[in-house]
């Protein structure tokens, strides 16, 4: 099994944003496809660079592997008439194109049935492959495709040409009207010329022969020892942000890096507001000397080193123009005050239905005071983060935000500190956006931090009010993300709080919007467990954590982590499955006979009733941490065994019935304090 598949598609420049999404869907397509048609391998991989996307397969079989399928006939009894073959019988053979002799006979659910046995005829691999090879570029999942020419075939950028090789032979098929060959190209500008393939194993050695670096991983790895080469002959470092190095190194085909500089007189600005242009608009990165910003870039170029001087002053002159603007629109920013922006916040609509944005920045300050008393912050100055809550969207209507999108929130930081605002107004202001996405840091100050759960808050509960809710894939303002993001911050922050008791005090701020306030309740906090039940289920089991928010503490989510800690705990006991046994026993007869009655113990008429009870009693006086309540819910184990084989709960004097049932359901409610146990 020495054969190799090359399958490469030459298109015009990918959008390095979608690489990885697009790599993914490649390989895992190529593997399916592969099984489906029972063609066996030992390595596949997939790789890119920006005008390819190849696909090299290793020790593929020669042929498929053969396969042995039961068909399932009819009944024996249908199957023959006095002992002779029925029509049912001869049809269904006929359709199999199979004899009498090949037929055998299966029980399936005390029938028996015919069946008969075939084998699939193996073919030759390269047979399938003009299939194979054509229907992995058909159903690439493609986050945005395109059209072109008059052609009604649709991919992420136009193909220009396709390589597909089984060893020396040509895999023939055609696609957008491109036939597939042994011929790929070049660099685009370095040797932009036709490239023989001869077989798939001297590939990558003719590509970088072309400066072509297909393998992404060996290309970031070409930057990164460059940029370590660079600073340490400089004495600085490079601010390597990891998902600038991804998106550079699916700019570049073959990565040279290089030292820009500019003028020092910019570095009179924020950093802010020359890292932005450099890193989001111009992908170059900053560099520092001693924590110090310095008035150098680093850029990647794609290609050698050939006139390096020439493409330095052109990156250089294209920064200059970006910073220049940068420079203007600070200066003049500088001359309005923060506050009297705030008052101008009524000119922006912040969504359909919703207002304008000073309508949210009210709400925020209100749903912040509401935070700060739940979450008893006596710490935190309630007149300074009236502040920053009124002046945390002014900077919208800034020159800067409005050309960087990228700094809202940052510059309001700036400016609240060049105007003279305490350090915890500023910090709140700049931290307002925290965490922006998964494994992004949380604010750091409690102001911080309650401002960006205000403001969060108010995305979710004012979208939930004007039914503007996520469907499916569609979730056009991030609210799944922005309730992560709140979550994360109660979390890490170890805020001890109710959901349920949150929404009670903040969601009379949306009667206004017309929306029955329990109907706007109950959904927000379906939509909110479910978000925590996917963060809870990549650490823990499912029936863990349906156990955990099937409990009393089910909104308490920083409850959670040491919850499903102890339940493991008792989970491994020995007395646990009879204990469970015996509380999902009570539970069916209390669902299915469910009564309001109360208990009294004066209609107790049985021992076996009167020691369950002090038993209960007893857990219900002595739980004095989470683990030690959890354990003693065991003890319930053979009182509740003894009452069932003792008590007759369906009684015919109704009073004594359901005081039996109240008793049990007084019990089973009683367990479920952190979790429902009948769940693990």
């Amino acid at each position: 099994m020495n054969n190799k598949i090359l399958l490469e598609i030459g298109i015009e420049e990918l959008p390095a944003q979608y690489v990885k999404e697009i790599l993914e869907s490649y390989k895992s397509v190529s593997e399916k496809l592969f099984k489906e048609n029972k063609v066996e391998y030992e390595m596949l991989n997939v790789y890119s660079s920006p005008r390819r996307l190849t696909l090299l397969v290793d020790g593929v079989a020669s042929e498929q592997s053969s396969l042995s399928v039961e068909y399932k006939g009819p009944a024996k009894n249908i199957a023959f008439v006095n002992n002779e073959p029925s029509k049912s019988l001869l049809g269904f053979l006929k359709s199999k194109n199979a004899e009498l002799s090949n037929v055998i006979y299966k029980e399936l659910n005390g029938v028996e049935y015919v069946y008969v046995s075939q084998k699939s005829v193996s073919r030759p691999v390269i047979e399938l492959l003009p299939t194979i090879l054509k229907n992995i570029i058909e159903q690439i999942a493609l986050p945005r495709s395109m059209r072109w020419s008059n052609l009604e075939f649709r991919f992420i950028r136009p193909i220009r040409w396709i390589v597909a090789l089984y060893n020396s032979q040509i895999v023939p098929f055609s696609i957008a009207k491109i036939s597939s060959g042994n011929i790929s190209k070049g660099h685009r500008t370095l040797a932009n010329n036709n490239i023989l393939i001869e077989e798939p194993s001297v590939y990558f050695e003719r590509m970088e022969q072309n400066f072509v670096i297909v393998d992404e991983q060996e290309r970031k790895n070409l930057i990164i020892n460059q940029i370590q080469k660079i600073e340490k002959e400089n004495n600085f470092e490079v601010f390597v942000d990891e998902s600038l190095l991804d998106e550079v190194t699916n700019l570049v085909e073959y990565p040279t890096v290089d030292v820009g500089n500019f003028d020092e007189k910019y570095l009179q600005m924020p950093n802010d507001c020359l890292i932005t242009p450099m890193k989001d608009h111009q992908r170059y990165f900053p560099i520092f000397k001693d924590g110090k910003l310095l008035n150098k870039f680093l850029y990647v170029r794609n290609g050698d080193d050939y006139c390096i001087e020439t493409v330095r002053k052109g990156n250089e002159r294209v920064l200059v123009a970006r910073l220049d603007d940068a420079e203007f629109f600070y200066k003049e920013d500088l001359k309005v005050k923060l506050i009297d922006r705030a008052e101008k916040l009524d000119s922006i609509v912040f969504r359909d239905g919703l207002g304008t944005m000073k309508d949210k920045v009210e709400r925020i300050n209100v749903i912040a005071q509401k935070l700060q008393k739940l979450l008893k912050l006596k710490n935190l100055d309630s007149q300074n983060l009236k502040k920053a809550c009124i002046l945390c969207k002014a900077d919208l209507i800034t020159n800067m935000v409005n050309e960087f999108e990228e700094l809202q929130g940052v510059m309001g930081r700036e400016y609240a500190e060049y105007e003279g605002y305490c350090s915890d107004v500023c910090y709140a202001i700049g931290e307002q956006y925290l965490p922006r996405f998964a494994l992004d840091q949380i604010p750091e100050t409690e102001m911080g931090a309650i401002l960006s759960l205000s403001d969060k808050f108010d995305d979710i509960c004012g979208s939930f009010a004007v039914n503007v809710m996520p469907t499916g894939s569609q979730d056009p303002f991030g609210l799944r993300r922005k309730c992560l993001g709140i979550i994360s911050i109660i979390l890490q922050k170890k805020y001890d709080v109710d959901f349920e008791v949150i929404l009670d005090e903040i969601l009379p701020v949306y009667a206004k919007f017309n929306k029955d306030l329990q109907v706007l309740k109950n959904e927000l906090l379906s939509f909110i467990i479910q978000r925590v039940k996917i963060q809870l289920t990549q650490n823990n089991s499912l029936e863990a954590v349906d156990s955990v928010l099937n409990g009393n503490c089910k909104y308490k989510i920083t409850m959670h982590k040491e919850i499903l800690n102890n339940i493991s705990k008792i989970k491994e006991t020995e007395n646990f499955d009879a204990f469970k046994e015996n509380l999902t026993r009570i539970k069916r007869l209390i669902v299915k006979n469910d009564t309001n009655s109360e208990f009294n113990i004066e209609l107790v008429n049985n021992s076996f009733e009167t020691e369950l009870y002090n038993t209960y009693k007893k857990i219900q006086q002595n739980s004095n941490n989470m683990l030690q309540t959890l354990q003693n819910y065991l003890i319930l184990t053979n009182d509740i065994k003894n009452f069932f084989d003792n008590v007759m709960v369906m009684d015919k004097d109704e009073k004594v019935k359901n005081n039996r049932l109240a008793l049990l359901k007084k019990v089973f409610e009683s367990t479920l304090e952190y979790a429902d146990l009948t769940l693990l």
